[in-house]
Parts: C-alpha cells; structure tokens; sequence
C-alpha cells in the first residue's frame, strides 16, 4: 500500500464518518437555551465590546498568579512582572493589535 493509498483511505474514512467536507450544521440557538446558565445582558453585551485601556491589560498581567505555568513561548507571568519597564509597552502593542485584528503575533 503506498502513502497515497493510506492517505486516501484515511480521508475517505473521516469524511464517511463525519458526512464529507461539505456537511454543514445549523443550529438554532433558542436549542441551546436549556443549557446556558447565564446570558449576556444588552449592558454586558456593550461593556464587553468597549476598547480594553493599557491599565486594564497591565493590572491583568500582574493579577496572574506569578506560579503558573509559563506560556507556549516558554515566560511566566513572573517574568513579565519583572521586566514590565522594559516588555510592558510591547506587550501592551501586541494585545491591543489582537483585540484589533483577531490575531496574535508570533514572532
């Protein structure tokens, strides 16, 4: 059996298991009610889509706990605590051009 054979079995399996790549799902979301504990109200709703202040994104770095895990690039919170006078202003930059975007920067 060649790699193409294992892929093409592979892929014909899942997209028979799981109805192809063009099955789509639509839900309807008065559904999912029963399940929600808690909905957004039109005042949550606004604050949440306000633009987040380099304050609030400081105060949320130094509110995590400074044992936690590091992150996938390898710095704890401990870490950006410490070297805040010389990270914080990128730091800030990058979240405040996730919120923008939607995308973090990698590199």
């Amino acid at each position: 059996m060649s790699p193409q054979d294992v892929r093409n079995e592979f892929f014909g399996f899942y997209e028979q298991l799981l109805g192809g790549i063009r099955r789509r799902v639509v839900v309807q979301l008065y559904h999912l009610r029963p399940w929600t504990r808690h909905l957004v109200t039109k005042g949550e709703g606004i604050a949440i889509l306000q633009p987040v202040s380099h304050d609030e994104i400081k105060t949320t770095v130094f509110d995590i706990a400074k044992d936690k895990a590091p992150g996938p690039d390898g710095y704890s919170s401990r870490f950006f605590n410490a070297t805040w006078p010389i990270v914080g202003q990128d730091m800030i930059k990058a979240i405040m051009e996730f919120f923008h975007s939607g995308k973090i920067q990698t590199t």
